[in-house]
């Protein structure tokens, strides 16, 4: 993998021509010299190229050795120099190129390859299961199908865009049959149950291959685990990325994947917008947390390429996001344009290693994020609108041959800046093939118009339309094949609800038990458990209790649950006062907090910790669980019983549930037992 030298440093020195051969000339010869020294050294390495930028405009790339490596750093030996040699036509993924700074013209500035350490890249992992997916697709197959494309069909096929309601109305048929729209992107209203979405997809697909371009519909959504996933149509809910990576087992995010795969199938889903592979290396962040695998990039980029080899062995596209990294920042992009603030090599030791390992593992789709680096563009672009971070980082520098997505056009981050229509011509432009909008029911009219005008006045050529078109295409036939035997809806459903059921209680980990109250000082009789609102009402019988609440009660504890709502401190203030008033009659607390590092870096507030601080002034065990990110614990440092829930999932509140009765959980050996 190369820099790119726009990417490094918009200044280069320009120095008259001929100065520059003579000072090549000289300091070749010294490196020269240097290296008949030092031909015994035995810590040579393998030969490498490094592009040296004398100028703007011009690259010389010179023959050079690696002679030392530490921390990851190379040292760079210049032995010859070579002519210049167009990006296009150079093939040695070890070469990078090197800006001059403007104050010295010196040829030996570079310590650092930008290849990721070959040390630090996750290994393969072996195919477990593969069902033909994806398959082979023809160079004459393709071409066949592309000449029976309009121009607005074409252009109709570059687009995903949601739709009202769970079943198809006309202006969804109208955008199939008319304009030839690639796809669909389902959203929670548009699943109501399994038989509902089954019928959906079923009659989608009909439209497009029977009255619309004859090709299948890309049919998406974002289905992560925890939190982000698509209850109505019956789907299992598997624990947060995060809680993934807690549970220790290297196997389970393939068989989450495969799981996932095998249930969209039936259900006539045929994309899934993950996984996420963001480091979340930010505590403030607003839009990732759990739906991180965590912040180191080989642990992501091995869970990562575990889950993408699941779901594509069971036939549904994967969807690697947000490129080029979302997690390092504290906005959200649906609400404005983030920054993020890392240096190249930071992206490359980083960011950038977990999707890598994505592409290396072919996965189908790379969505970009709508986000600011000045590193890979100094002009300030959104990522998802920069040639630099597509065509010539993802595409160019990374090999991904797949289909590069848009994150949705009609978030913040793009419409503050541009409208709607030139956003989507400068991110084909900048080297997308599809194009995602799902906020406005207009918006994939405005899209289409935009894009056929930029065609007709000769801005986007048809060969770039083509280019795009037969990359989506190709996607499709690989797996969206319109005769794709039906399968039985949701099937092994009972084996993937006990598989979520293993992983939840697993990835619940103790972070602190300084006093000794897990489990619990004797057998407790009533305790006072604390929770947000977002766990009210999910027992199982509807008796009002969180099911945290429930389990207890099921165990012969006696339960007095207060809610609170996260965002509200006068509400926890109440539930504090609540709470301290019986301190006399119980005989110890269970605190669930929920997102208190956000509310407190967004919002300044600090009510939770108050009140965790109310009930340890008690005198009885009170045992803190984070519900949500265990960022909190940074929160509450006095607490001495700590608990990193990683999400609510039914598993996790049952880790719960056995660290404070036992003191620890069943491992997933254990768990064989389970229905």
């Amino acid at each position: 993998m190369r820099r790119d030298r726009k990417h490094i440093s918009p200044q280069v020195l320009v120095l008259d021509a001929v100065v520059i051969q003579l000072f090549v000339i000289i300091v070749l010869v010294v490196l020269i010299f240097f290296d008949n020294l030092n031909k015994s050294n035995k810590d040579r390495e393998t030969s490498t190229e490094v592009g040296l930028l004398l100028n703007h405009d011009t690259p010389v790339l010179a023959q050079t050795e690696v002679i030392s490596s530490a921390n990851n750093s190379s040292t760079i030996l210049v032995t010859s120099a070579t002519d210049v040699i167009p990006h296009e036509e150079r093939s040695d993924e070890s070469t990078i190129e090197i800006s001059t700074p403007t104050w010295i013209p010196t040829l030996i500035m570079a310590t650092r390859i930008t290849n990721p350490p070959s040390d630090s890249m996750p290994t393969p992992i072996s195919n477990l299961e593969n069902n033909g997916f994806p398959r082979e697709v023809g160079e004459a197959e393709l071409t066949e199908l592309l000449s029976t494309l309009t121009l607005e069909q074409k252009i109709g096929q570059l687009q995903m865009t949601g739709m009202p309601g769970a079943s198809l109305d006309l202006m969804t048929r109208n955008r199939i049959v008319e304009m030839g729209i690639g796809g669909i992107v389902f959203l929670e209203h548009n699943s109501t149950s399994p038989e509902q979405t089954r019928a959906l997809t079923s009659d989608l697909q009909m439209s497009s291959i029977e009255n619309g371009p004859g090709l299948p519909l890309f049919i998406g959504w974002n289905h992560e685990g925890g939190r982000v996933v698509r209850r109505g149509a019956g789907t299992t809910r598997f624990p947060s990325n995060m809680a993934v990576n807690s549970a220790n087992d290297l196997n389970v995010a393939y068989l989450i994947g495969q799981a996932n795969g095998k249930e969209m199938v039936s259900l006539g889903v045929n994309m899934n917008f993950a996984p996420v592979l963001d480091l979340n290396t930010e505590m403030g962040n607003p839009v990732i947390g759990l739906r991180s695998y965590g912040e180191d990039p080989v642990e992501v980029a091995t869970i990562g390429q575990q889950f993408i080899r699941g779901l594509q062995d069971a036939g549904v596209i994967a969807v690697a996001n947000h490129f080029p990294g979302h997690g390092g920042v504290d906005v959200d992009s649906h609400l404005a344009l983030p920054l993020l603030d890392r240096s190249l090599d930071q992206l490359w030791q980083q960011d950038l290693l977990p999707f890598q390992t994505a592409v290396d593992m072919n996965v189908g789709a790379v969505m970009v994020a709508h986000l600011s680096n000045p590193a890979l563009d100094y002009a300030g672009l959104p990522s998802s609108l920069s040639s630099n971070v597509i065509s010539d980082l993802l595409r160019g520098q990374l090999g991904f041959e797949g289909v590069v997505m848009t994150d949705s056009l009609g978030m913040r981050a793009v419409t503050d800046y541009f409208s709607l229509g030139e956003a989507a011509v400068q991110a084909l432009l900048a080297g997308n093939f599809l194009l995602l909008s799902i906020e406005s029911q207009y918006y994939p009219e405005l899209i289409h118009d935009a894009l056929v005008r930029s065609v007709q006045n000769g801005r986007i050529s048809e060969q770039k339309i083509d280019e795009s078109v037969r990359r989506i295409i190709g996607l499709k036939l690989a797996y969206v094949l319109p005769n794709r035997p039906e399968v039985p809806l949701l099937e092994d459903q009972d084996t993937n609800r006990a598989l979520a059921e293993e992983i939840g209680i697993a990835s619940v980990q103790i972070i602190r038990d300084e006093t000794g109250w897990l489990p619990f000082p004797l057998f407790p009789r009533r305790i006072v458990v604390i929770s947000p609102s977002e766990l009210n009402a999910r027992s199982i019988s509807g008796n009002q209790l969180s099911l945290l609440g429930e389990k207890l009660v099921e165990h012969g504890i006696e339960v007095i649950e207060l809610f609170y709502n996260h965002k509200s401190p006068v509400d926890i203030t109440s539930v504090q006062t609540q709470a301290g008033l019986l301190a006399a009659g119980v005989d110890g607390y269970v605190v669930v907090m929920w997102d208190a590092i956000l509310r407190n870096i967004h919002n300044q507030e600090k009510a939770q910790e108050d009140l965790v601080g109310t009930m340890l002034s008690s005198g009885k065990p009170v045992v803190v669980a984070f519900g949500s990110l265990p960022y909190d614990s940074h929160r509450v440092p006095g607490a001495p019983t700590q608990v990193a829930l990683y999400g609510d999932t039914d598993g996790q509140i049952e880790g719960l549930v056995q660290l404070i009765l036992n003191g620890q959980t069943m491992k997933r050996n254990d768990l064989d037992s389970l229905p």
